[in-house]
């Protein structure tokens, strides 16, 4: 049986203080219940175990993260699992540590796809050219990906805007 040496222990826990607001910040831009977002969010720390990468840089292990925990809150969107339970609609206490500004929920309401470029564009600083590389997708793809969510959100905001 494999024992986490106090070194990796420590390393691991440095891991999740540096990257746990990042990979949980994704997890709530995908999932909406709380005990998804915790599964997801241990699978992701599970897959630095398991596959012990190795990093160039910060920017490279930042990237891995954010890549890594899109990817598994994808999976466990269309997994069989989630595709066949009814969820419990608990409106978490968690979202009362982020703080869901309008604009917040607005993009939340987004499609995957729009929600994780604006994410990494506007919170984590990514360039449209970085995005591309992490997520493998064409450069000129993020952009017009980056376009429709900007429209999108201003749609959604000045229509709740018109109705308030």
């Amino acid at each position: 049986m494999y024992t986490i040496s106090q070194y990796d222990s420590n390393y691991y826990r440095e891991k999740i203080e540096a990257y746990g607001n990042t990979v949980y910040k994704i997890c709530r831009l995908y999932l909406k219940e709380n005990a998804d977002i915790e599964d997801v969010f241990q699978k992701v720390f599970l897959k630095l175990i398991e596959k012990k990468p190795s990093f160039k840089d910060n920017n490279h292990e930042h990237a891995w993260f954010i890549k890594v925990t899109a990817n598994t809150c994808k999976d466990f969107l269309k997994s069989y699992w989630n595709k066949n339970t009814v969820p419990i609609n608990d409106i978490d206490s968690a979202t009362e540590d982020i703080e869901l500004s309008e604009v917040f929920e607005a993009v939340f309401s987004l499609e995957p796809k729009y929600k994780i470029v604006i994410y990494m564009y506007y919170y984590e600083g990514y360039s449209t050219s970085e995005i591309s590389n992490i997520l493998k997708v064409n450069q000129a793809t993020i952009r017009t990906r980056l376009k429709r969510a900007r429209d999108k959100l201003k749609n959604k905001l000045e229509r709740d805007e018109f109705y308030e």
